[in-house]
């Protein structure tokens, strides 16, 4: 198992989104790049607003590992989204799940022997997690799957980003 480390946040969307972290360690800071001035530490547990058409430097923000439902971080535009690491099998996933009724949304297989590096982006249609590098001997395949009836589908990249306006309409995983 390794971590997953967020260096960039872009906010590419025409909305305010907001960040927050629910973690013992590796919470993180940003920076606004174009305005240092506005920086703002994850650890206080609170929402921080990401400016639209915006990129943030990210300094130790770690996807944390899931714990309980204790550890994760969250983000929100219209709805709250969890999200954090989790192993399945044999398989480490980044799992995003409704933070309202904890319906599971979607999931990103990512690196399961080492520690991987990736940037976040909010866009119109979704948000996208983009591996940007890692030292994983395996050769992984960086698939997003879309829970829907409750099994897992893998869907076009361009559709899986529907998931974060869609979710209402999505039904939870009902076995794993």
């Amino acid at each position: 198992m390794g971590s997953g480390w967020i260096d960039t946040v872009y906010n590419n969307s025409d909305k305010v989104v907001k960040i927050r972290s629910r973690d013992n360690e590796h919470n993180g800071t940003m920076v606004n790049e174009n305005n240092p001035l506005e920086n703002f530490d994850l650890a206080d547990g609170q929402f921080h607003e990401l400016k639209p058409h915006t990129k943030y430097w990210t300094d130790w923000l770690a996807i944390p590992w899931y714990y309980r439902g204790k550890r994760y971080k969250s983000y929100s535009a219209d709805n709250t989204i969890n999200f954090f690491n989790s192993q399945i099998g044999s398989h480490d996933y980044v799992m995003f799940v409704n933070d309202a009724n904890g319906k599971m949304l979607m999931r990103q297989r990512v690196p399961t022997d080492c520690d991987f590096y990736c940037t976040m982006r909010f866009e119109n249609d979704g948000v996208w997690i983009d591996i940007v590098n890692h030292d994983s001997t395996l050769d992984v395949e960086f698939v997003r799957e879309m829970c829907e009836s409750g099994n897992w589908v893998k869907n076009d990249p361009l559709d899986a980003a529907n998931v974060v306006s869609a979710f209402d309409d999505r039904n939870s995983l009902e076995e794993q």
